[in-house]
């Protein structure tokens, strides 16, 4: 599989991380939770939840308890998915996002 150019997406998401009028001044804490409860989700037992799928998408998702406050991410992300749906899923933007709000705290690129 050939790995695509995230260099752009990356820009994107980075420009948005900074935001004064949120919490801390940053959305890196939510990106970061918002990409371990959308992989997080996922249910053996009966094969639903995860980053696959999007399933974040829905109501039961969104609603579980656990998963409270997170539709602010996928608020925040939404106009990157809209910029880069061509290119990559929106499940892989979700979770780019976290990979890009964990490097921004300065650990190593993610090959995503």
């Amino acid at each position: 599989q050939t790995r695509r150019d995230t260099t752009e997406i990356r820009q994107q998401i980075k420009s948005i991380l900074r935001n004064k009028s949120h919490d801390d001044g940053s959305y890196i804490p939510l990106f970061i939770r918002f990409a371990w409860h959308i992989c997080g989700t996922y249910d053996a037992s009966n094969n639903t939840g995860g980053s696959n799928g999007c399933t974040m998408r829905f109501d039961t998702e969104q609603n579980d308890p656990e998963n409270a406050g997170l539709g602010k991410a996928i608020e925040v992300l939404q106009p990157i998915v809209d910029m880069f749906q061509d290119q990559f899923s929106v499940a892989d933007i979700w979770v780019l996002a976290g990979c890009v709000a964990i490097e921004v705290c300065g650990f190593d690129k993610f090959m995503v």
